[in-house]
C-alpha cells in the first residue's frame, strides 16, 4: 500500500511538473513579463529555462556589483535620511533619544540586508529580501507614502537585472525565440554555472548555421537540396563534413537534408567547389574526402546539367579513395557527354607542381641553403599503381669556414688531401693537419672519420632533416670576412675555406606538397637561422682539433668570460652558452637585479584604442583577428612599433628558444640601437664638461695637467630590446601597457682583435656608470616609442572623431556596393543599406559610437565582413540598416565600452545612437566636406570606469588628471621640465638665487627653482639639484634643444659647472584646474570667495590647527569663534591643506565613478560648503564632514580650503 501511494503521488507530481508554466517558478511579475515578451515564439519549457537562469544569475563583474551596491546604498539613505540621527559637533552637542537611536539601529540593519543581497546573492533572491525590507520599514513606522517610494526604487533595480542579464545574453533570447525546438539544445545544459556560457556558445553557432532560403539551387522530392555557401571556405562545412572547407577557385555548394525537428537545422552531404562564371567543377567530395557514396550520384548529374557545367576538374586532391573518385568522375562524363573532363594524372602534375612552387617562393631569400621540389607522374618510376603525382624534394645547404691558412696544396690521395702551406704555396705550415680529400664515393677511411667526427659535421648531419643525407666537403681560396668592411680592406688577401655541403633528400614514396613544406622549415630553422652559430662550432672544432688557425676570439673568449664575472653582478649578468660558442653578451640589470627592466613610462590606453596601424586595421580588430584575448593582448605591440621604429620581432634568439622560454614578444631595431648610442654618447659628454668645467691648473707644467675623461667609443654590438608586460584581458583598454626593456651588450667570433679590446674598455665603463645606461635607455624609450605613439594615436582619434576615416570609408563602400546592389543582389543591398545608416547617424554617435562606425565602414570599404548572414534593421523606419546580427550593432558597442571599462550599468542602458539628421557624408568629397561636430561625450571610458575595486583616493585622483588633461590640437606649444645636477664654485661667480636668473636668461627656458633638499655645501663648491622648464614652439626637438641651446647656455655661466642632467620629461597640459588654482580666494578671473563678500576681516597670523586644539584643551579658548559671512558660505577660516592632510581616510569613501563626478563639479563650481573639523577636550582633532574638498583641493594644486571648526569634550 505504501509503494502504491508513494507511485500515485510520484505521478501527480510529475502532471504538476507537465503543467508548470513561466509564472509558476517564483519569478517577480515584471521579470515574467519581460521575458515573455522578448520570447513570444519560445516554448514555455524555454522561458522556465531562461527565467531559472535569471534566478541564479548574478553581479559577477565586482565593478558592476560594487556600483549597483553604491546606488541602491546610497538612494535608501536618501530616502530615509530624516530619520537618521544629527551627527554630534555641527551645531553644538545634541542628546539622542533612546528610541532615535534604537530605530535608526534597526533602519540600518534593513539597508545591511538589502546591500548583502545586491553584493552577494543571486537575482532569485532579491525579491524576497526587497520584499521583506519593505515590510520591515513599515513596522519601524515609516510612513506608507515613503515606503511606496522605497519599494518603487527597489522594484526598479530589480527590473533592471532583467535589462543586464538580457544584454549579456542577447543571442540566446533569440535562439529560443527563433524556434521552439531550440530549447532541447539548452536543456541539459540545467542551472549550472557556466550553462549561460555554453548557450551562448551553442547560440552563436546557430545563427551560424542557419541558412538562407534564397541560396537554395534545387530542392529534390525527398527533401534534400543543393545550398550555396556563396563563400569559398567555410569552417561550418568543414567541421560537418571532416575535410579543410577550403577552396579558393570558386564558391562551395552542399547537398544537405533537414534535420528532423529542427527548423533552422540540416547535415550536408557533398561538397563541391563551383566556378559559375567558368562552367567549372573542381572538387566532388563526400564526407573525410572520399567519393560521395553512389546513390547520390544522380544528384551531382543533375547539378552538372542543369548549372551549365562544362568541365570536371575532380583529381582526387587530398582524398585516399582515389579509385570511387576516379568512378563517379567517369560515371558523370558518360551521364553529361557535353561536359570536358581532361587527362586527371597531368592536371594534377600541374597543379601539384604550383603548389609546390608556391611554397619555394616562400624560402627563395634563403642565403645558404637551396630548395628543389618536382612533382612526377608515378609511371615514369614504373608505379603505375599510384593513382596521384609523387614529389621529389631535396636541399643543399652550404657553409665556408675559414680554416686561417695562408695557402694550400692538394693531394688527391686518400691519406693525404689538402696540405696547409705558408703563402708560397709549397711550404708546410707548422703545427696544422692536413684534412682528407672528402671524395667518399669509395668508402670512408678512418683519415676520413676521424676529420667528420673532430669537426662535428657527423653530428650536424644527423640533426638536419631528410631521408637520404650526405656530406661534400673541399678547400677553396677565399676573401676573408672583414668586421666593419668600411672600415677594412676593400681587398682583403685570401685565405683558405671549408666549403661544405649537405646534400638532404625527402621520401618521396607518397609525399604531399605539406610533407615538402615541413621539410623545407626544418632545413630553415635548423641550419639557415642558426647558420653563424653552426658555422663557428664548427670552425671552433677545427681550431681545437689543429685542423684550423687560432683566432682572436678563440684566444680571447675565455678572458670576455672572465671579465663578466668581474663586472658588479648588481648591474650586468654574462651570458655565455655553451651551445653557441660563437657569441657572448652582457645583460645590463636593474636596480632590483632584474634584466627585464620595467620602463618608467607606460603606453596610455588611447595607444590601444586609437593606434593607426599600416594596414589600416583597428587595434580591437587586430586583437580579435590574432584570436585569444590574453594570448592577443599579449602580442599586439608588434603592430604598434613596427611602423613607428622599423620594430622587428625577437625572440630570445629565435622562435624555436622563445617557445621554449614561454615569454612575451620582444622588439628591437638598427634605429632603437643607434639611438642607445648617441644618447650614451650625449650623456658622456656632458660628463666630460662637466668634470672640466672650473678646474683649477696649479702651476707644475703641461706634464702635471689634469686630463680629461676620454670620449666614449661605442662598441658594435649594443642593443636595446623593448617588450610589454603581461597583461590580462582588456587591461591595456583601460590602464594601458607597462613596458620593460633590455640593454645588451654582444661579443661574436668575428669580431676583430680591436674591436674585442674596444668592448673590455667599454663594459667597464658601463659598470662603472651603470645609472647613465639606464637613464639612456629611458629616454630612448620615452622619446623613440612612448610620445610617438601617443602622439599618432591621438591624431588617429582625433580623425575618427571628426569623421573623416568614416567619409573616406564610407565613399569607397557606396563604390563597392551600389552598383550590385541596384541589380538586386542581397549582399551588396546589405552592405550598402548598412553604410547609409551608419553614415546617417553619425552627427548623433558617441566617441565609442564613433570608433565602432568607423571600424565597421573599414570592413565593408575593404571587403573583410562577410555579408552572408547578416542581418540588418528593416522594419523600424528611423533605423533602416542598423546591423542586428553579424555584426550586432549594440553588441558591438556594449563590448568596447565594456572593453574600456564602463559601467556595467551604463552598458545595459545603452540601444542606439538618437535618432535625428539625414546623412551628411555619403558621397561628398573629404576634402571639401565641412568636419563633423565633435562626438559627444556619450559614456567614453574615461567618464564612466569606476576603476579597481580598491583604488585609493590618491589613486582617483592620479585618474581624474587624465579626464581634465587634453591637447589642443591646433597649438603646438610643448613645455618640458629637466633637472640638472650642478656645482657652484663658492669664490667664482654669483650665488644660487644669482645663477636661477642667469639660467633665466637662456633662450626658451621659463622657470628655474631649486630643488631645496638636495642642497649640499662644502668649503669650495654649493652642490644642488635645479629644476629647469622650458617651452618649445615649433618643429624644435627636446634633444636638439638640450644639446645645441641648452647645455651650451649652461656651460657659459661662470662659477656653473654641470654634473649630471636627466631624461626630459614633457609638463604642460591643458585643463580647468588652472582655473580652480588661480580663482581660489579670489585672486583669479572667477572668484569663489569675492573679497566684496566679507563682512569681517581675517586677523593675521592665522592660528595653526594644532595651536587652536592647544588652547581649547589647556585654557577652553576657542580660537576661532567667529564665523566669515559670505555669499556662498559660512566659514571660520582658510586652513592650509598640509594641515589637513594628516587627517584624511586612507581612501576615499565613495566608489569611483562617483567621486569622478563629485571632482567634475568642484573643479566647475568651486567649493560649496566648508570642510568640518571637530577639537576635542581629548586632545584629538578629527575631520566631520566634507573630507572629499581636501583630497579635490590637494589634486587641483590649491594650497587652502575654507574650514568651520567646532570645540567638543570628547571626540
Amino acid at each position: 500500500m505504501d509503494i502504491a501511494t508513494g507511485s500515485w503521488f510520484e505521478y501527480l507530481n510529475e502532471e504538476v511538473r507537465l503543467d508548470e508554466g513561466l509564472r509558476d517558478i517564483g519569478l517577480p511579475e515584471a521579470i515574467a513579463d519581460a521575458i515573455e515578451d522578448a520570447m513570444p515564439n519560445a516554448s514555455e519549457k524555454g522561458k522556465m529555462w531562461m527565467g531559472k537562469q535569471w534566478k541564479v544569475a548574478r553581479m559577477y563583474e565586482p565593478r558592476a556589483a560594487e556600483s549597483m551596491v553604491f546606488n541602491v546604498v546610497n538612494s535608501l539613505i536618501d530616502e530615509l535620511g530624516d530619520y537618521r540621527p544629527p551627527a554630534k559637533g555641527l551645531e553644538g552637542d545634541v542628546e539622542m533619544p533612546a528610541s532615535v537611536r534604537d530605530q535608526w539601529e534597526k533602519l540600518k540593519f534593513v539597508i545591511e540586508n538589502v546591500k548583502d543581497a545586491v553584493q552577494d546573492r543571486p537575482f532569485g533572491a532579491w525579491a524576497k529580501v526587497f520584499k521583506k525590507a519593505a515590510k520591515n520599514l513599515s513596522k519601524q513606522g515609516i510612513p506608507s507614502e515613503k515606503v511606496d517610494e522605497i519599494t518603487e526604487m527597489l522594484s526598479a533595480t530589480l527590473r533592471s537585472t532583467y535589462d543586464i542579464f538580457h544584454n549579456n545574453h542577447e543571442e540566446v533570447f533569440a535562439f529560443l525565440n527563433d524556434h521552439p525546438a531550440n530549447y532541447e539544445e539548452v536543456r541539459e545544459f540545467g542551472t549550472k554555472s557556466d550553462a549561460m556560457m555554453m548557450a551562448d556558445g551553442a547560440a552563436r553557432r546557430y545563427f551560424r548555421e542557419k541558412e538562407d532560403p534564397a541560396n537554395i539551387i534545387h530542392t529534390f522530392d525527398d527533401g534534400s537540396y543543393w545550398y550555396n555557401l556563396r563563400v569559398s571556405n567555410c569552417p561550418i562545412e568543414a567541421a560537418r563534413m571532416a575535410h579543410c572547407g577550403s577552396d579558393s577557385r570558386g564558391v562551395m555548394v552542399s547537398l544537405r537534408r533537414p534535420k528532423e525537428k529542427r527548423k533552422a537545422g540540416s547535415a550536408s552531404y557533398v561538397t563541391m567547389t563551383w566556378n559559375e562564371d567558368e562552367g567549372i567543377l573542381y572538387q566532388i567530395k563526400g564526407r573525410e574526402n572520399a567519393a560521395p557514396p553512389e546513390k547520390i550520384w544522380p544528384r551531382i548529374s543533375w547539378f552538372v546539367d542543369n548549372m551549365n557545367v562544362r568541365q570536371i576538374f575532380e583529381q582526387g586532391e587530398h582524398s585516399d579513395d582515389q579509385e570511387n573518385l576516379r568512378k563517379m568522375v567517369d560515371w558523370l562524363g558518360e551521364q553529361n557527354p557535353h561536359v570536358t573532363i581532361p587527362d586527371n594524372m597531368q592536371e594534377m602534375i600541374s597543379e601539384l607542381q604550383e603548389e609546390l612552387d608556391g611554397i619555394l617562393s616562400q624560402f627563395e631569400d634563403m642565403d645558404y641553403c637551396q630548395l628543389e621540389a618536382v612533382a612526377v607522374d608515378p609511371g615514369e618510376l614504373d608505379m603505375d599503381e599510384l593513382q596521384k603525382p609523387l614529389i621529389q624534394y631535396s636541399a643543399i645547404c652550404s657553409m665556408e669556414v675559414p680554416l686561417g691558412w695562408e695557402e694550400f696544396k692538394f693531394n688527391p690521395r686518400s691519406s693525404v688531401g689538402y696540405i696547409p702551406t705558408l703563402a708560397d704555396g709549397r711550404t708546410r705550415a707548422d703545427n696544422l693537419k692536413t684534412i682528407p680529400p672528402g671524395d667518399v664515393s669509395w668508402g670512408m677511411s678512418d683519415e676520413d672519420q676521424e676529420f667528420l667526427d673532430a669537426s662535428g659535421l657527423h653530428d650536424l648531419q644527423a640533426e638536419l632533416p631528410g631521408e637520404d643525407k650526405t656530406i661534400e666537403y673541399k678547400v677553396k681560396m677565399l676573401e676573408p670576412y672583414v668586421p666593419g668592411w668600411e672600415h677594412g680592406d676593400p681587398n682583403p688577401p685570401k685565405i683558405a675555406h671549408l666549403k661544405v655541403e649537405f646534400h638532404l633528400r625527402g621520401d618521396y614514396g607518397d609525399a604531399e606538397a605539406s610533407d615538402f613544406e615541413w621539410f623545407a622549415d626544418q632545413v630553415k630553422s635548423e641550419f639557415e637561422d642558426e647558420h653563424e652559430a653552426l658555422r663557428e662550432a664548427v670552425r671552433a672544432n677545427l681550431a681545437k682539433s689543429g685542423y684550423a688557425t687560432r683566432t682572436p676570439w678563440d684566444r680571447e673568449r675565455q678572458s670576455l668570460e672572465d671579465l663578466g664575472r668581474e663586472l658588479n653582478p648588481r648591474n650586468f649578468e654574462l651570458f655565455a652558452p655553451k651551445a653557441d660558442p660563437s657569441q657572448i653578451e652582457y645583460w645590463l640589470k636593474g636596480p632590483s637585479g632584474e634584466v627585464q627592466i620595467e620602463a618608467s613610462q607606460k603606453l596610455t590606453p588611447n595607444v590601444v584604442n586609437y593606434y593607426p596601424f599600416s594596414a589600416g586595421e583597428s587595434t580591437r580588430g587586430a586583437l580579435t583577428r590574432m584570436g585569444a584575448r590574453q594570448s592577443a593582448a599579449n602580442s599586439f605591440l608588434e603592430y604598434l612599433m613596427a611602423p613607428i621604429v622599423g620594430a622587428n620581432f625577437q625572440g630570445y634568439r629565435n622562435r624555436r628558444n622563445l617557445r621554449h622560454r614561454k615569454q612575451t614578444d620582444k622588439f628591437e631595431s638598427p634605429e632603437l640601437n643607434r639611438s642607445l648610442g648617441r644618447q650614451l654618447v650625449a650623456l658622456n659628454r656632458q660628463a666630460i664638461m662637466a668634470a672640466t668645467r672650473g678646474q683649477t691648473e696649479l702651476p707644475f707644467g703641461d706634464k702635471y695637467k689634469s686630463q680629461p675623461p676620454p670620449p666614449l667609443d661605442l662598441v658594435d654590438d649594443i642593443r636595446l630590446t623593448v617588450q610589454q608586460k603581461l597583461i590580462r584581458a582588456y587591461e591595456p583598454f583601460t590602464n594601458g601597457v607597462d613596458l620593460t626593456y633590455e640593454v645588451r651588450v654582444g661579443i661574436n667570433s668575428r669580431s676583430s682583435a680591436e674591436e674585442i679590446e674596444k668592448v673590455k674598455g667599454f663594459m667597464k665603463f658601463l659598470d662603472e656608470n651603470v645609472k647613465m645606461v639606464r637613464e639612456a635607455a629611458e629616454e630612448v624609450i620615452l622619446v623613440s616609442i612612448i610620445e610617438t605613439l601617443n602622439d599618432a594615436a591621438a591624431d588617429h582619434r582625433e580623425k575618427i572623431d571628426n569623421g573623416t576615416y568614416a567619409k573616406a570609408y564610407g565613399a569607397m563602400s557606396h563604390k563597392r556596393y551600389a552598383k550590385e546592389a541596384d541589380q538586386g543582389i542581397g549582399d551588396a543591398e546589405t552592405g550598402e543599406m548598412m553604410t547609409d545608416w551608419l553614415l546617417a547617424k553619425w552627427d548623433n554617435m558617441g566617441s565609442i559610437e564613433r570608433y565602432i562606425a568607423t571600424d565597421l565602414l573599414r570592413q565593408l570599404a575593404n571587403r573583410d565582413m562577410t555579408l552572408y548572414g547578416a542581418d540588418i534593421e528593416l522594419q523600424d523606419p528611423n533605423n533602416i540598416g542598423m546591423p542586428i546580427h553579424a555584426p550586432s550593432w549594440r553588441i558591438e558597442v556594449r563590448e568596447e565600452m565594456r572593453r574600456r571599462g564602463v559601467a556595467d550599468m551604463m552598458i545595459s542602458k545603452y540601444q542606439e545612437p538618437v535618432t535625428g539628421t539625414a546623412r551628411k557624408m555619403a558621397t561628398a568629397p573629404v576634402e571639401t566636406e565641412e568636419p563633423a561636430p565633435a562626438a559627444r561625450e556619450y559614456p567614453t571610458a574615461e567618464e564612466w570606469r569606476p576603476g579597481p575595486v580598491n583604488e585609493s583616493a590618491e589613486e582617483q585622483i592620479e585618474r581624474i588628471e587624465r579626464l581634465l588633461t587634453e591637447k589642443d590640437p591646433t597649438y603646438d606649444l610643448r613645455i618640458y621640465r629637466i633637472q640638472v645636477d650642478c656645482g657652484i664654485n663658492n669664490d667664482i661667480g654669483g650665488q644660487d638665487l644669482e645663477v636661477q636668473t642667469e639660467i633665466r636668461g637662456i633662450s626658451g627656458v621659463t622657470t628655474v627653482r631649486s630643488m631645496g633638499e638636495t642642497v649640499r655645501e662644502t668649503p669650495q663648491q654649493t652642490f644642488v639639484t635645479m629644476e629647469v622648464k622650458f617651452e618649445l614652439l615649433g618643429r624644435i626637438g627636446r634633444i636638439r634643444y638640450r644639446d645645441e641651446v641648452l647645455i651650451p647656455g649652461l656651460m657659459q655661466i661662470k662659477g656653473l659647472s654641470v654634473l649630471r642632467l636627466s631624461p626630459i620629461h614633457r609638463t604642460n597640459v591643458k585643463g580647468s584646474i588652472r582655473t580652480v588654482r588661480e580663482s581660489f580666494g579670489g585672486s583669479g578671473p572667477v572668484s569663489f570667495f569675492p573679497q566684496t563678500a566679507m563682512q569681517q576681516k581675517m586677523v593675521t597670523p592665522r592660528s595653526s590647527l594644532e595651536d587652536a586644539l592647544a588652547d581649547w584643551v589647556e585654557g577652553s579658548v576657542m580660537a576661532y569663534d567667529v564665523a566669515v559671512n559670505t555669499r556662498d558660505m559660512r566659514y571660520h577660516v582658510m586652513m592650509p591643506i598640509k594641515e589637513l592632510l594628516p587627517y584624511i581616510s586612507r581612501e576615499f569613501r565613495a566608489p569611483a565613478d562617483a567621486f569622478d563626478g563629485m571632482y567634475q563639479h568642484f573643479i566647475a563650481t568651486g567649493p560649496q560648503l566648508p570642510v568640518f573639523i571637530a577639537l576635542g577636550k581629548n586632545g584629538r582633532i578629527k575631520i566631520t564632514g566634507n573630507e572629499d574638498m581636501v583630497w579635490f583641493a590637494k589634486r587641483a594644486g590649491l594650497e587652502e580650503v575654507p574650514v568651520f571648526l567646532s570645540y567638543q569634550n570628547q571626540i
